[in-house]
């Protein structure tokens, strides 16, 4: 288990491995989210769910 900063300051930012994975594994929920929110969005007991994002 890895423990994850959740603040990170800038100067760390590109010299952090565990950071740019961390990155790459946000960017990689949005595009699923982005993928999947039209079918969110059409099921209503679903909508809160999406909306808490």
């Amino acid at each position: 288990y890895i423990r994850e900063p959740l603040v990170i300051s800038y100067l760390n930012f590109n010299r952090n491995a565990k950071m740019t994975n961390t990155l790459r594994r946000i960017s990689g929920v949005v595009l699923f989210l982005k993928k999947w929110k039209p079918i969110i969005n059409k099921n209503s007991k679903l909508k809160f769910f999406n909306s808490e994002l």
